[in-house]
């Protein structure tokens, strides 16, 4: 945005203030970009005026996701099982996002692969749904899975069990025992 010219027209006006709005906006997000740099990083980019032209050099520089990064990713999805404390939603949503990060990073997982990592990490219990989704055709992606597990209403069984298998404690004793 580039500064206005002088003049009284009430337009003048509101252009001013539109550009005094966005220098305050553009100094606030330079400084605080700038602020979280080390003191030989933050020097290299204190040239940008705008927050945007730093953003953008920032990116240029540091945009690229690393082979190491992507190892990373990969192996911890492909190691990721469902934790006993989580329900299956969250399971899911934590996998749906481990892939959505992958994707970010520039990887690109079929819609089989998905399935093949998503299935693993389901536990030793579900090894009948295993089967199931691995051999329905109408399972191809992780969210086909939730959308499975939901429509046959295993969702549901698995929150309960999981909210049975909570320990017992002193109050649910005390209150059952009244009754």
């Amino acid at each position: 945005m580039e500064e206005p010219v002088q003049g009284t027209t009430t337009q003048n006006e509101r252009d001013k203030e539109a550009y005094t709005a966005w220098k305050r906006k553009n100094n606030i997000a330079r400084i605080t970009m700038l602020s979280c740099m080390n003191d030989d990083l933050m020097c290299e980019f204190e040239e940008y005026d705008i927050a945007k032209g730093m953003w953008e050099a920032l990116k240029e520089n540091f945009g690229a996701t690393s082979a190491t990064k992507l190892r990373r990713l990969n192996q911890k999805l492909n190691d990721y099982k469902k934790h006993p404390n989580h329900s299956m939603m969250q399971h899911l949503r934590v996998m749906s996002n481990m892939i959505r990060e992958l994707k970010t990073a520039g990887q690109i997982i079929s819609n089989e692969q998905q399935i093949q990592t998503v299935l693993p990490s389901l536990p030793e219990s579900w090894d009948h749904m295993k089967v199931q989704m691995t051999h329905n055709v109408n399972v191809k992606t992780c969210e086909d899975i939730s959308r499975h597990l939901e429509l046959e209403g295993h969702l549901e069984l698995e929150d309960e069990g999981l909210e049975a298998a909570k320990p017992f404690n002193k109050v649910n004793f005390a209150n059952q025992t009244k009754i």
